[in-house]
């Protein structure tokens, strides 16, 4: 493992490189962006760990990034609702837009090898903007009062649930094609699910429209699964249903206190991470699998076909990997990739992974963070 020091706190990383290598040529690159609090979006590789290079300080601290890979881009939002866009290659920025909003959330799509990017604002707002040009394409108002927060788009790049901050109200599901089908209006949004206040939520990557949603019920914590789909009520009506699956209560001697994160996999794993602990239940809440390798809080889960990573305030990454195929939903604990030393860092905040190599997050004790990256030994 080696560092690249930034400046400033780390809101959010993601790779800009496809996941596409070619080992029998040697041909393995894999370049990482970071967006951070002082105001800068950078690109680093991750196999040499060098800067590529660093947009110019912005005006606003930098609180989330969304890549295109096969586009070349990369998407940034500030603290003010500014998005701007910019060259993968060389970092030239190519478009602004301002949704005008201190809190936004925002989720990237790609409809017929074209991207988007979707925003939810603090007012309540959904814009949907074409993202070669940050050209707006759609602008609703979704609830009557407070913010909304936008899951990840569905595998199938067509549903996003949309959450809302006020409890009054109940999610609902966005169908990202009317973007590009305008005369679709009244398929826009769903009728509301049946669960509210205090959402986690993931989809489960070998269904293309299966979501599982964490939610406060009566002071315990209920995970209900829905499948997404479009039920053609006669020859000009059509409906966006959402079909419960399943639904468990998680055990209440959970540590509540502590931030839950949730992962799909395949088409009926959850796999959630409550305090030291990550644990595997199936979509009818069978516990499959619980493991106790970190000492302190996880603070993010990474789950792709091949490897499941785990950070933690302990300062350390667990690599864990499916056994033979990730159908099986059986995990086996690897080893430990350790992030320095204790007098510099308070511990990882995040973790991401492609097929040859891991980055994380590491939470500097002066506010500056340090990003870690390893390489898979091929």
């Amino acid at each position: 493992g080696f560092c690249c020091f930034t400046v400033g706190v780390i809101n959010a990383m993601a790779y800009l490189s496809e996941n596409e290598h070619t080992f029998a040529t040697g041909k393995v690159k894999s370049i990482v962006c970071t967006a951070s609090s002082d105001g800068t979006v950078r690109a680093w590789n991750v196999q040499e760990g060098t800067q590529i290079w660093s947009s110019p300080q912005q005006e606003a601290p930098l609180l989330n990034i969304i890549t295109f890979p096969l586009c070349k881009l990369a998407a940034t939002a500030d603290s003010r609702g500014t998005i701007k866009l910019w060259h993968g290659d060389t970092g030239k920025e190519l478009a602004a837009f301002s949704v005008s909003s201190s809190s936004c959330s925002v989720v990237g799509h790609t409809i017929n090898n074209k991207p988007f990017l979707t925003v939810g604002t603090g007012e309540g707002l959904l814009y949907t903007l074409a993202a070669a040009d940050l050209s707006q394409i759609l602008c609703t108002k979704i609830f009557q009062t407070g913010g909304i927060h936008l899951s990840l788009c569905s595998p199938d790049g067509q549903w996003i649930v949309v959450c809302p901050a006020d409890p009054a109200y109940s999610p609902k599901v966005f169908y990202t094609h009317s973007v590009t089908h305008p005369d679709d209006d009244e398929l826009m949004l769903s009728s509301p699910l049946p669960v509210t206040d205090r959402l986690v939520t993931c989809w489960l990557p070998a269904e293309p429209a299966r979501i599982a949603i964490m939610h406060d019920d009566d002071s315990n914590f209920r995970i209900v699964s829905f499948d997404i789909a479009i039920e053609k009520k006669s020859k000009y009506k059509r409906n966006i249903t959402a079909q419960q699956v399943a639904s468990f209560t998680l055990p209440t001697q959970e540590p509540w206190m502590t931030e839950k994160i949730m992962k799909g996999c395949g088409k009926q794993t959850i796999l959630v991470a409550a305090g030291l602990e990550l644990k595997l239940y199936s979509l009818t809440g069978t516990e499959l699998m619980a493991f106790k390798d970190h000492y302190k809080i996880i603070t993010s889960i990474w789950v792709d076909p091949f490897h499941v990573v785990t950070s933690s305030m302990d300062l350390s990454l667990r690599v864990y990997s499916w056994k033979n195929d990730n159908k099986s939903s059986s995990l086996i604990s690897c080893y430990h990739l350790l992030g320095g030393s204790h007098r510099w860092s308070s511990g990882f905040r995040s973790v991401a992974c492609d097929d040859v190599s891991i980055v994380g997050t590491v939470a500097g004790i002066d506010g500056t963070d340090i990003l870690r990256a390893y390489s898979f030994n091929l």
